[in-house]
């Protein structure tokens, strides 16, 4: 049985401006939801908004120089030790949201019944979990990267 390597459906140029594309789009979404919460009063939401927009921007920024400079030195995208540590990063990750999933499940639930915790929302948990398991993917990420795999 043969295998055959599956075809890139687009240049790693056109990779990178649709990644620049998404992420210009992620940050203007934050900057027009910022606009309500102006209008509103409300400058702690405006400001915090704001300030995650900043942060995506900078990202932005920060992704494109390095792009740019890959792409005039002529430098493959990934090479196969960074995406190993990328898929050792994820693996991690991937296990540690699902306790961490499980962890915020059971404090929405029985931490707020049993114990009297304080109640979050659903859409917090959501977001939460998302943020934590980023985190624990960039941790992962930099351990990998400065110890190294197998």
């Amino acid at each position: 049985m043969v295998i055959k390597m599956r075809k890139r459906c687009c240049s790693e140029r056109t990779q990178t401006l649709m990644c620049i594309a998404v992420s210009a789009a992620v940050v203007a979404t934050f900057l027009v939801l910022a606009v309500p919460y102006w209008l509103k009063g409300d400058f702690f939401g405006a400001v915090a908004t704001g300030l995650i927009a900043l942060f995506l921007l900078v990202g932005l920024f920060w992704f494109i120089k390095r792009e740019r400079q890959r792409m005039k030195e002529r430098l493959p995208k990934d090479d196969e030790m960074s995406r190993r540590v990328k898929e050792k990063a994820g693996y991690y990750a991937f296990l540690a949201s699902i306790w961490t999933t499980l962890g915020l499940m059971w404090y929405a639930g029985t931490g707020v019944e049993e114990f009297g915790f304080p109640a979050i929302l659903p859409r917090h948990v959501a977001a939460l979990a998302l943020a934590i398991v980023a985190v624990l993917w960039a941790l992962f990420w930099a351990y990998f990267h400065h110890r190294g795999v197998e």
